[in-house]
Formats: C-alpha cells, structure tokens, sequence
C-alpha cells in the first residue's frame, strides 16, 4: 500500500463508485473501520445504516492484486449541505501515509463545487493528530467544547 500511495494510484469515490464491489460490500467495510476506531467516540454504523445515511461517504481504495478486487483503505463523511465532515477514519494498519490529508482535500473540494462558504469539524478532546491534520489544512478552531474542539475553514 505504501508504494501505491507514493506512486499517486490510491482512488476516491462514493460508495456507490468502487468498481468490483457492490455498495453494501463498500459499506460494510466503512462499517468496520468505524467499529474499530477512536475508542467508542465515532458514531458506529451498519452497513445498511451507511447506504441509507444523511451523509456522503467517500472512500479511499487501491486494487489489492493478490485478491483481485479493490480493499478500502479509509472512509469519510460529509453533510454536503451544512458543510460538516465527519467520521475520518483510515484503517490503523496504513496511517500515517497521507491518507487521511487526501480525503480531507477531497471533500473541501466537494464542498466549494457545491458552494459552501464555510467547512465545519468537530475534533475531540485528546485526538492531537487529527487536530494537527485539521489545522494543517487551514482549519483554525472556532469554540472549546467540553469534549473537544469545533473547526471551522472559510472555503469562499
């Protein structure tokens, strides 16, 4: 996977795009990476819950030659209308690869072309590296929160 992310052949999409795997397929693999991250903070979904979701989930996959088919690397979500990015999650056996910055990018983009002016996160209390990811893509926090931190970026 390393390798596919240095030579740039890492794709994104909605769920519903991930050629050689059926939406519920691609769901059920945003399912478990949602089950096994940020110890019980990130709201966690069946795969049915993620087709049907308010929000857009997009996905980062390369092509895993050994099985043929395409093996989902992280996922993350976007209420595309409010402006607001949730659950960024990159499976724990390929972070630190520029994963989560490219989905991060991906969905800011997404939001100016549907012209939202402003791209809101929420990041809790102790998650530094997201915070860190967050900041580094000009997002600055706009409230303390109990439990963390809410972010805003001015896209327009």
């Amino acid at each position: 996977v390393r390798d596919m992310v240095e030579r740039g052949v890492l794709m994104i999409s909605r769920i519903y795009d991930v050629e050689g795997l059926t939406p519920i397929e691609v769901a059920s693999e945003v399912s478990r990476l949602l089950s096994g991250h940020g110890e019980n903070v990130v709201n966690v979904m069946d795969p049915e819950e993620v087709v049907r979701a308010s929000e857009r989930f997009y996905v980062v996959y390369a092509m895993d030659d050994r099985l043929d088919r395409p093996q989902v690397l992280g996922c993350i979500a976007v209420r595309v209308r409010t402006g607001e990015i949730r659950s960024l999650v990159v499976d724990r056996r390929y972070r630190r690869l520029g994963i989560a910055k490219m989905m991060l990018s991906y969905v800011i983009e997404v939001l100016r072309a549907s012209g939202i002016r402003e791209a809101q996160a929420f990041v809790r209390a102790g998650n530094d590296r997201a915070l860190r990811l967050f900041e580094s893509m000009g997002f600055t926090i706009a409230e303390n929160l109990e439990n963390g931190f809410r972010l805003v970026k001015r896209l327009g």
